[in-house]
């Protein structure tokens, strides 16, 4: 594939494996892009007309190069909730994410509340994580972060005070949306630790 280009491509990549997602034409070994645009699709020996003084070489050495991949589940609404608080990398260690957390609280003192996502479960053992340590980053106001799947939460006391929920309330659906005392509560979809 090639596209009528009246200048040299930014940026060109040679010697590769290139999948194409094309049924009659499914590999290649070079891509030039200019404009952001892929404009060549093809053989080493056809990409060298793309390439000027300025244009941005990569030799793959062999190595695959694959099209962009699109996520087709996605949750715009919900990533515009998520944003709008404190936003913790899943990939962040214990001492990290409490960073993060005590960042945002430092930075936006006139908020009422402080709500976050992204913490990562797997720095907690089975008993989670405690509201306690919440409490020491901010007694006062309520905090509540949703973790990295969505499926569980971490709330400060004042979190549960403002929601009503101590140990000895009701379980929502009993057997199916309940509250295990003292470890953890399951509060409708998500397992909330107290």
């Amino acid at each position: 594939m090639e596209v009528n280009v009246l200048k040299p491509a930014e940026m060109v990549f040679q010697n590769g494996i290139v999948y194409t997602v094309d049924k009659e034409r499914s590999w290649a070994e070079a891509v030039a892009v200019a404009n952001e645009k892929i404009v060549y699709v093809g053989d080493n020996k056809g990409v060298e007309k793309f390439i000027g003084g300025d244009t941005k070489v990569i030799d793959l050495e062999g190595k695959m190069l694959l099209p962009g991949f699109i996520d087709a589940h996605a949750h715009p609404n919900m990533a515009a909730f998520f944003s709008m608080g404190v936003k913790i990398d899943m990939t962040a260690d214990y001492n990290e994410t409490l960073k993060s957390i005590k960042k945002y609280i430092e930075e936006n003192p006139e908020r009422n509340e402080y709500f976050g996502f992204g913490y990562n479960e797997d720095l907690f053992d089975e008993k989670g994580p405690k509201k306690e340590v919440l409490d020491a980053l901010c007694l006062d106001k309520p905090i509540f972060i949703l973790s990295s799947g969505g499926h569980s939460g971490w709330g400060n006391s004042k979190a549960f005070e403002v929601a009503g929920v101590d140990r000895k309330h009701p379980d929502p659906i009993p057997g199916f949306h309940y509250y295990k005392r003292d470890a953890m509560v399951f509060f409708k979809n998500f397992i909330i630790y107290v």
